[in-house]
């Protein structure tokens, strides 16, 4: 039948938009556990083929998923140590600003832009 409305059709419309949001949940976490565990590979494959990786504080930008897997290797092995599932440390937080993308029925990370506001060797950072 008929109906405007805001709300879903009954049946899938809301099953797909709850497993969205369940996939891009387990992206985003899967990003701090691949770089975790050094997992360049799975790290990689979180992103689509062309995505691109900047890290605002450190003015680094990466394209496509080789580079974005050597970044993880890079930052895996400078911060060996005070990974997160180790109950480490704290050695920054900030923000991420993401774009995804569905490919072949899997949501990616299209762009991914990790903004530090806080370092454990730099302290506070403002925004410019």
């Amino acid at each position: 039948g008929g109906g405007g409305g805001g709300g879903a059709s009954a049946g899938g419309d809301d099953r797909n938009h709850s497993m969205s949001i369940h996939s891009i949940h387990n992206l985003i976490h899967g990003f701090m556990y691949n770089l975790d565990t050094g997992n360049d590979a799975g790290f990689a494959a979180l992103f689509t083929q062309d995505a691109v990786l900047e890290l605002v504080t450190l003015q680094v930008v990466k394209a496509g998923r080789e580079e974005i897997g050597q970044l993880c290797t890079m930052l895996h092995t400078k911060f060996k140590g005070t990974q997160a599932l180790k109950g480490a440390d704290r050695v920054s937080m900030g923000r991420h600003h993401d774009t995804f993308a569905r490919v072949d029925g899997a949501w990616h990370f299209a762009t991914r832009q990790v903004i530090h506001t806080w370092t454990a060797a730099g302290g506070f950072t403002i925004e410019k």
